[in-house]
């Protein structure tokens, strides 16, 4: 699950940087330069996400905070693709870089403190999930824009937020002696 899962995230954080100039000068109307400046906003938005994160993260809140920031950018970046935000669309910017921001350090922490016994086995696999995430998720995004449209192919990333944030949902059934455990202690706060 947590393969799948950081498939997902890297591959819409990455088909997200990709695309931002693009859907900003082509869908939104921006100049070359303003479409730039977004791209720079989101990635300032980013770095601030993962700055915050190390004051926020404690053992106890990671699946918590996890699952927030899941639903929070499953949400923003609904928003930010599918409504024309007018002036917003800058604070909508920053906002979504942070929302995805912290979320593979976030899933690398989690990997770790969930499955204690087998670490090596587990960080392998999320860390063999970030190039494949860099491949997949450009590709079916290539693959609707050439099908469908463009505009279609910017669903992918809050979709594919949306699959994560339901899978850490199902891991957090299907897994109570680490998830479940994570997840209790982060609620019960």
């Amino acid at each position: 699950v947590l393969f799948v899962l950081t498939v997902i995230l890297i591959g819409g954080e990455g088909t997200v940087i990709g695309i931002l100039s693009t859907y900003l000068a082509d869908v939104r109307g921006f100049s070359t330069l303003d479409a730039n400046i977004g791209l720079v906003v989101f990635l300032v938005g980013i770095a601030a996400g993962r700055l915050l994160v190390g004051v926020l993260a404690r053992p106890h809140r990671l699946f918590g905070l996890l699952l927030g920031l899941l639903a929070l950018s499953s949400v923003v970046m609904l928003l930010y693709f599918t409504v024309n935000l007018g002036l917003l669309i800058w604070p909508f910017t920053f906002i979504a870089g942070l929302s995805v921001s912290a979320l593979l350090p976030l899933i690398l922490a989690y990997a770790g403190l969930a499955f204690p016994h087998m670490p090596g086995t587990v960080m392998g696999a999320v860390k063999i999930a970030i190039p494949t995430g860099g491949i997949v998720m450009p590709l079916l995004l290539s693959a609707v824009t050439t099908t469908v449209s463009f505009g279609a192919a910017l669903l992918l990333p809050p979709i594919g937020l949306f699959v994560g944030l339901l899978l850490l949902l199902w891991l957090s059934r299907t897994q109570p002696a680490s998830a479940g455990q994570l997840y209790s202690s982060a609620a019960s706060e």
